[in-house]
Protein backbone atom coordinates (compact mmCIF):
# COMPACT_ATOMS: atom_id res chain seq x y z
CA UNK A 1 0.00 0.00 0.00
CA UNK A 2 1.16 3.55 -1.00
CA UNK A 3 2.01 5.69 1.69
CA UNK A 4 0.19 8.68 2.80
CA UNK A 5 2.32 11.24 0.91
CA UNK A 6 2.78 9.11 -2.39
CA UNK A 7 -1.52 9.43 -2.45
CA UNK A 8 -1.45 12.66 -1.87
CA UNK A 9 1.08 13.23 -4.58
CA UNK A 10 -0.44 10.84 -7.10
CA UNK A 11 -4.03 13.02 -6.07
CA UNK A 12 -2.53 15.81 -7.97
CA UNK A 13 -1.17 13.65 -10.58
CA UNK A 14 -4.83 12.35 -11.28
CA UNK A 15 -6.38 16.06 -10.95
CA UNK A 16 -9.07 16.59 -12.30
CA UNK A 17 -9.96 12.96 -12.39
CA UNK A 18 -10.27 11.69 -8.33
CA UNK A 19 -7.28 10.26 -7.08
CA UNK A 20 -6.50 6.56 -5.90
CA UNK A 21 -7.47 4.85 -2.59
CA UNK A 22 -6.11 2.15 -0.86
CA UNK A 23 -9.22 -0.16 -1.82
CA UNK A 24 -8.36 0.48 -5.46
CA UNK A 25 -4.60 -0.82 -4.92
CA UNK A 26 -6.32 -3.39 -3.02
CA UNK A 27 -8.63 -4.39 -6.34
CA UNK A 28 -5.72 -4.12 -8.02
CA UNK A 29 -3.31 -6.45 -6.02
CA UNK A 30 -7.47 -8.90 -6.46
CA UNK A 31 -7.21 -8.59 -9.86
CA UNK A 32 -3.47 -8.98 -10.70
CA UNK A 33 -3.52 -12.41 -8.38
CA UNK A 34 -6.59 -13.23 -10.78
CA UNK A 35 -4.89 -13.06 -14.18
CA UNK A 36 -1.22 -14.71 -13.14
CA UNK A 37 -3.34 -17.63 -11.33
CA UNK A 38 -4.38 -17.68 -15.45
CA UNK A 39 -2.03 -17.35 -17.31
CA UNK A 40 -1.24 -13.96 -18.37
CA UNK A 41 1.94 -12.58 -19.03
CA UNK A 42 1.40 -9.05 -19.94
CA UNK A 43 4.18 -9.30 -21.87
CA UNK A 44 4.35 -5.68 -23.66
CA UNK A 45 3.04 -4.52 -20.03
CA UNK A 46 -0.52 -3.45 -19.25
CA UNK A 47 -2.87 -1.56 -17.53
CA UNK A 48 -5.30 -2.35 -14.61
CA UNK A 49 -7.91 0.53 -13.87
CA UNK A 50 -10.42 0.08 -11.09
CA UNK A 51 -13.03 2.80 -10.34
CA UNK A 52 -15.67 3.34 -6.94
CA UNK A 53 -18.38 4.96 -8.20
CA UNK A 54 -21.08 6.87 -6.76
CA UNK A 55 -23.72 3.82 -7.23
CA UNK A 56 -22.07 1.39 -5.35
CA UNK A 57 -20.58 0.02 -8.41
CA UNK A 58 -16.79 -1.32 -8.69
CA UNK A 59 -15.89 -0.36 -12.42
CA UNK A 60 -12.40 -1.90 -13.82
CA UNK A 61 -10.96 -2.61 -17.03
CA UNK A 62 -8.04 -3.25 -19.24
CA UNK A 63 -5.44 -1.56 -21.55
CA UNK A 64 -5.76 -3.08 -25.09
CA UNK A 65 -3.06 -5.30 -25.02
CA UNK A 66 -4.21 -6.72 -21.47
CA UNK A 67 -7.43 -6.99 -22.43
CA UNK A 68 -6.58 -8.72 -25.91
CA UNK A 69 -4.34 -11.27 -24.10
CA UNK A 70 -6.91 -12.40 -21.73
CA UNK A 71 -9.23 -12.96 -24.85
CA UNK A 72 -6.77 -14.81 -26.31
CA UNK A 73 -6.77 -16.96 -23.40
CA UNK A 74 -10.51 -17.49 -23.82
CA UNK A 75 -10.70 -15.32 -20.32
CA UNK A 76 -13.44 -13.20 -21.33
CA UNK A 77 -16.17 -14.76 -19.87
CA UNK A 78 -14.46 -15.28 -16.85
CA UNK A 79 -13.22 -11.81 -16.02
CA UNK A 80 -15.46 -11.12 -13.83
CA UNK A 81 -14.08 -13.33 -11.04
CA UNK A 82 -11.26 -10.98 -10.70
CA UNK A 83 -12.84 -8.75 -8.47
CA UNK A 84 -15.87 -10.81 -7.09
CA UNK A 85 -17.69 -7.76 -5.86
CA UNK A 86 -20.11 -5.17 -6.99
CA UNK A 87 -18.35 -4.86 -9.73
CA UNK A 88 -18.54 -4.04 -13.91
CA UNK A 89 -16.09 -4.93 -16.27
CA UNK A 90 -15.88 -2.30 -18.62
CA UNK A 91 -14.63 -3.86 -22.19
CA UNK A 92 -15.68 -1.32 -24.10
CA UNK A 93 -15.59 2.73 -24.95
CA UNK A 94 -19.26 4.27 -26.25
CA UNK A 95 -18.63 6.24 -29.26
CA UNK A 96 -21.19 8.78 -29.11
CA UNK A 97 -20.13 10.14 -26.38
CA UNK A 98 -19.32 13.73 -27.02
CA UNK A 99 -15.32 14.41 -27.64
CA UNK A 100 -15.10 10.83 -28.11
CA UNK A 101 -13.93 11.74 -31.81
CA UNK A 102 -10.98 13.59 -30.22
CA UNK A 103 -9.91 11.03 -27.40
CA UNK A 104 -6.26 9.62 -28.44
CA UNK A 105 -6.26 5.69 -27.58
CA UNK A 106 -9.91 4.85 -26.76
CA UNK A 107 -8.74 1.71 -25.50
CA UNK A 108 -7.13 2.44 -22.55
CA UNK A 109 -8.61 1.30 -19.70
CA UNK A 110 -9.44 4.82 -17.81
CA UNK A 111 -11.63 5.67 -20.80
CA UNK A 112 -13.52 2.33 -21.22
CA UNK A 113 -14.02 2.92 -17.41
CA UNK A 114 -15.24 6.86 -17.88
CA UNK A 115 -17.44 5.37 -20.78
CA UNK A 116 -19.20 3.04 -18.31
CA UNK A 117 -19.62 4.99 -15.35
CA UNK A 118 -21.09 7.93 -17.74
CA UNK A 119 -23.52 5.27 -19.49
CA UNK A 120 -24.69 4.31 -16.04
CA UNK A 121 -25.38 7.84 -15.35
CA UNK A 122 -23.09 8.21 -12.07
CA UNK A 123 -19.95 9.73 -10.71
CA UNK A 124 -16.69 8.27 -9.73
CA UNK A 125 -15.39 8.97 -6.36
CA UNK A 126 -11.99 7.84 -6.72
CA UNK A 127 -9.79 6.18 -9.49
CA UNK A 128 -6.95 3.68 -8.91
CA UNK A 129 -4.45 2.14 -12.29
CA UNK A 130 -1.69 0.22 -12.04
CA UNK A 131 0.56 -1.62 -14.02
CA UNK A 132 0.14 -5.09 -15.27
CA UNK A 133 2.41 -7.30 -14.04
CA UNK A 134 2.98 -5.02 -11.16
CA UNK A 135 6.68 -4.80 -12.14
CA UNK A 136 7.01 -3.57 -15.48
CA UNK A 137 6.74 -0.18 -15.70
CA UNK A 138 8.15 0.22 -19.58
CA UNK A 139 7.51 1.89 -22.89
CA UNK A 140 3.77 0.07 -23.13
CA UNK A 141 3.11 2.36 -20.18
CA UNK A 142 4.77 5.85 -22.05
CA UNK A 143 1.94 8.08 -22.29
CA UNK A 144 1.39 7.19 -18.17
CA UNK A 145 2.58 9.70 -15.49
CA UNK A 146 4.98 7.95 -13.21
CA UNK A 147 5.78 8.08 -9.68
CA UNK A 148 7.71 6.63 -7.55
CA UNK A 149 10.18 6.06 -3.94
CA UNK A 150 13.03 4.14 -3.29
CA UNK A 151 11.35 0.53 -3.96
CA UNK A 152 7.70 1.02 -5.43
CA UNK A 153 6.14 2.68 -8.71
CA UNK A 154 2.97 4.13 -9.43
CA UNK A 155 1.21 5.21 -11.97
CA UNK A 156 -1.11 8.02 -13.04
CA UNK A 157 -3.59 8.57 -15.91
CA UNK A 158 -2.14 10.32 -18.92
CA UNK A 159 -3.17 13.87 -20.25
CA UNK A 160 -5.73 12.47 -22.97
CA UNK A 161 -7.60 10.25 -19.70
CA UNK A 162 -7.85 13.83 -17.34
CA UNK A 163 -8.95 15.73 -20.74
CA UNK A 164 -11.61 12.78 -21.38
CA UNK A 165 -12.85 13.02 -17.34
CA UNK A 166 -13.50 16.19 -17.89
CA UNK A 167 -14.92 16.38 -21.60
CA UNK A 168 -17.37 14.02 -20.40
CA UNK A 169 -18.11 15.80 -17.27
CA UNK A 170 -17.54 13.65 -14.70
Amino acid sequence: MPSEFILSRLAVAYSPVPGPSNAGFDGIDRIRTWLAQHGVQGGTGGVIGIAHAANGHIYFGFSAALQAECKDLRLTARIRDAHPTIQTYCNSITQTLPGFQQMWNPGCAEKKIFSFVKSAGTTITNLTVGPYPEDRVNSGLSSHVALGSGSEVYIAPCSSCRSAYTTWSM
